[in-house]
């Protein structure tokens, strides 16, 4: 595992834990279903976009947002390590 992939996938986590579900202790690692277990909702959905977007300088269509594609911090990982920018 690279340590760029390690780094992002840490950030994601931490960002999940602190500012969309304001619970640091929340168990969380890369394989954790985010949308299909019902964690995060529509609207956390967009705050991740936003976030995602704006921190790791990615461009991301709502094609790649669609359930099986980003459901955990593994697969959102993929699309901003496998995006142009």
């Amino acid at each position: 595992m690279s340590d760029a992939r390690q780094a992002i996938r840490s950030e994601l986590i931490r960002y999940l834990r602190d500012e969309v579900l304001h619970d640091p202790d929340e168990t969380l690692d890369p394989s954790t279903p985010l949308l299909t277990s019902g964690l995060l909702d529509s609207f956390n959905l967009v705050q991740l976009v936003m976030f995602v977007e704006d921190r790791f300088a990615v461009r991301l269509d709502d094609a790649e947002f669609e359930h099986a594609r980003v459901d955990t911090v593994e697969q959102l990982t993929q699309c901003i390590v496998g995006t142009d920018g």
